[in-house]
């Protein structure tokens, strides 16, 4: 039973994660801070790597 809930909680926490960084990207977007698209690419890279060692991790 606490297997179960830490792997929900583990899940729920990557796409918390994931919709924070996303909202955050197009936030920084709308702004003079951030002109670049190579940008935007490393960062959903590294999104999307946290995300999988977040999965990893539940089933190890």
């Amino acid at each position: 039973m606490v297997a179960i809930s830490l792997i929900i909680f583990k899940i729920t926490l990557g796409l918390l994660v994931l919709t924070l960084a996303l909202f955050t990207i197009n936030s920084l977007k709308k702004t003079s801070a951030y002109k670049s698209d190579k940008y935007h690419h490393y960062l959903l890279t590294l999104l999307t790597f946290e995300l999988l060692i977040l999965q990893i991790s539940i089933i190890l």
